[in-house]
């Protein structure tokens, strides 16, 4: 890069060079573009906007378990295979629906279904959501004997007995298996 276009993005300038310019990266991530046989412009903040931040504090970033959280919410964080064995024990004595939500932190379908998961553990008062980590080494013989081999992964059981799965984030199909297994 030339001289005068450091110089330029130091001083926060507009620059017009008639030498066309190829390719132009700033740290403000500013879109250059290049126009070949023109005269090219640079357009960029001043420098004491390109390094504004905002400082990290614990409260700048919300990390919560979704069994925590306020209302009515029946999503619960299930850490150990013995819990997963003893809330699906609960499920069956309430005669309600469980449904076993298999996740991963890593898993990008999961956390956009995450929040459909959360609504329709609010909207249903005999609907208990049983999450589970897939990376979780506690949850090793669950995730065998339940036969997961993708995430996001439902397993849906009545009367302690799996009556449907659905294999991926598909936030139509989830509402409606509950809507037709809840009732």
């Amino acid at each position: 890069m030339g001289s005068r276009v450091l110089q330029a993005i130091a001083r926060g300038c507009s620059l017009k060079t008639p030498n066309p310019i190829r390719s132009l990266y700033s740290c403000s991530g500013a879109k250059i573009h290049s126009f070949p046989n023109s005269s090219s412009a640079l357009h960029c903040p001043p420098a004491s906007q390109i390094w504004q931040h905002k400082p990290w504090s614990p409260s700048s970033t919300s990390t919560r378990s979704l069994s925590a959280s306020s209302g009515s919410s029946k999503v619960l964080l299930v850490n150990s295979d013995a819990e997963f064995s003893n809330a699906l024990s609960k499920a069956q004595d309430n005669q309600g629906l469980a449904i076993a939500y298999f996740t991963a932190t890593w898993c990008g379908p999961c956390r956009a279904i995450a929040p459909v998961v959360e609504n329709l553990s609010t909207s249903y008062s005999n609907v208990t959501i049983l999450k589970l980590d897939i990376d979780l080494d506690t949850l090793s013989n669950s995730l065998q004997t339940s036969g997961v081999t993708s995430v996001p992964t439902f397993h849906f059981y009545k009367n302690g007995a799996k009556v449907a799965d659905l294999i991926g984030a598909d936030p139509h199909r989830l509402k409606e298996i509950v809507g037709n297994l809840a009732t």
